[in-house]
C-alpha cells in the first residue's frame, strides 16, 4: 500500500505526528508515495480544513487524524493514531462515499467542492441576486450571500449561517442564505439532482471550499451534484447521532 501524508501547515504537533506515522508505516513495509496522486491512501493530520485540502489534492481514500479543535471530519484522535495505522495496514477498515458538487460559470469548465460553494459580497454592501432551481426562479434575495452545501459541508460554513445538520451519508444540496434581509428566508434542502443557478446584480465573489474567485455581475453560476465522490476511511462503526453528540453539542 502506498501512503501519503498531508498535514496542517502551521501546527507543530501535526508535523511531529506526521513524521512518527510515516516512519512507522514505512517500517511495517508500506511505501511512501512521492505525490498525493500516486497514493493508495491519504492520511490527513490537522482539523477539518486539512481534510478538505487533502480532498482537493488526491482522489484516493482519506483518513483524518484530529490535530485541530472540533475534528468532525478528522475522526481519529492523536492518541489512537498508531492503532489506526495498524488497522490500515491490516485492511481492517471500510470506505464511505461523500457527495461532491460541480460548480462554475455556465459554459465553462467547473471545479468540484466537497463542502460548499458560497456566493459572497466583496465589500460592505449587501448583494441582490436571483436563485433558480432547475430553470425556475426560486427567489430574488437581498443578503450577504448564499451557501450551497453538501451534507458533508452542512457542519461547516452552512451551519454557522444557520443551516441544518444533514447526515453525511445523504445526498442533498442545502441552500443557506447568509444574513438575509428578510425574516422569511430560510434554508432549503434540495434533491441531489437539482441544478442551482445564481445570478448576482453586481460583481461578487464565489468560494468553493474556501477558495474565492471573482464573479462578474450577470454571470450565471451553476451548482449541481458532481459525478465524482470523495471516499473516507471508516475504522469503526459510529452513528451519525453519536458523532454530533461528541463533537458539535
Amino acid at each position: 500500500m502506498r501512503f501519503c501524508f498531508i498535514t496542517h501547515p502551521t501546527r507543530e504537533d501535526a508535523a511531529e505526528l506526521c513524521k512518527t506515522l510515516s516512519e512507522y508505516v514505512y517500517m511495517q513495509g508500506a511505501v511512501l508515495a512521492k505525490t498525493p496522486q500516486e497514493a493508495d491512501l491519504c492520511v490527513a493530520i490537522g482539523g477539518d480544513g486539512t481534510v478538505v485540502s487533502a480532498a482537493k489534492e488526491c482522489a484516493c481514500p482519506i483518513l483524518g487524524i484530529n490535530a485541530g479543535r472540533v475534528g468532525y471530519l478528522a475522526t481519529v484522535e492523536q492518541s489512537n493514531a498508531i492503532k489506526a495505522m495498524d488497522a490500515l495496514l491490516e485492511g481492517r477498515y471500510s470506505l464511505q462515499k461523500r457527495m461532491r458538487l460541480t460548480c462554475g460559470a455556465r459554459g465553462e469548465a467547473g471545479v468540484t467542492a466537497l463542502n460548499e460553494a458560497a456566493l459572497l459580497k466583496p465589500d460592505t454592501g449587501a448583494l441582490r441576486f436571483c436563485v433558480r432551481v432547475n430553470g425556475r426562479e426560486l427567489k430574488i434575495y437581498t443578503a450577504d450571500g448564499m451557501i450551497a452545501a453538501t451534507p458533508t459541508g452542512s457542519t461547516g460554513y452552512s451551519l454557522s449561517a444557520g443551516g441544518p445538520i444533514v447526515d453525511p451519508a445523504a445526498e442533498n444540496i442545502i441552500l443557506t442564505p447568509i444574513a438575509p434581509h428578510t425574516l422569511l428566508s430560510r434554508p432549503i434542502i434540495l434533491s441531489p439532482d437539482s441544478e442551482v443557478e445564481l445570478v448576482c446584480e453586481r460583481d461578487a465573489l464565489v468560494a468553493t471550499d474556501g477558495t474565492p474567485r471573482p464573479l462578474p455581475a450577470g454571470t450565471v453560476y451553476t451548482i449541481k451534484r458532481s459525478p465524482s465522490y470523495t471516499r473516507f476511511v471508516a475504522l469503526e462503526e459510529e452513528s451519525f447521532i453519536a458523532r454530533i453528540a461528541s463533537k458539535l453539542v
